[in-house]
């Protein structure tokens, strides 16, 4: 990766899915430092990829990443529009408050954290306009804390 930066090729050296302990070792083996690490991180994947044998995105890996500067790629961001139990509730609750979907308001309060931006799939213009929206305004304090407090249930291995 150090080659690719030196020769012009890349500007940024990223990773994906990597412990605190595999980023420090990296960083450790590079001279030019990591920018970002890409995980899984959403309303309901907090701490445990779906996909992957990353964990603890929440309570490790993402505080690891804001205090050493490292920005954080949220992955599936709306993890596919899976939102069940205390977590739909809420988002239908502030889906009404601030006349936004469940997506515009799941993405939002993932891109007001220090440190975090994503890209969410868009299979359509529709969709694109939608994650769109969740552009230009932001949460209210309270109603960031309730999504960071919600609990998380999932539904068929989601």
């Amino acid at each position: 990766m150090d080659y690719l930066v030196d020769n012009g090729l890349t500007k940024y050296i990223g990773m994906s899915n990597f412990s605190v302990k595999e980023m420090k070792e990296a960083q450790a083996h590079a001279k030019h430092r990591i920018a970002v690490n890409q995980v899984q991180y959403s309303l309901v994947s907090r701490n445990k990829s779906t996909y992957s044998t990353c964990r603890n995105m929440e309570s490790e890996i993402i505080p690891y990443c804001q205090r050493n500067n490292i920005l954080v790629m949220a992955s599936r961001p709306l993890h596919k529009g899976v939102f069940t139990g205390a977590v739909d509730a809420l988002l239908d609750e502030l889906s009404v408050k601030y006349s936004r979907t469940k997506a515009q308001i799941a993405l939002n309060w993932l891109i007001s954290k220090k440190g975090i931006v994503t890209m969410p799939m868009s299979t359509n213009e529709e969709h694109l306009r939608e994650n769109m929206g969740a552009l230009g305004w932001s949460l209210d304090k309270k109603d960031m804390s309730r999504l960071d407090g919600v609990s998380v249930e999932r539904r068929n291995g989601a």
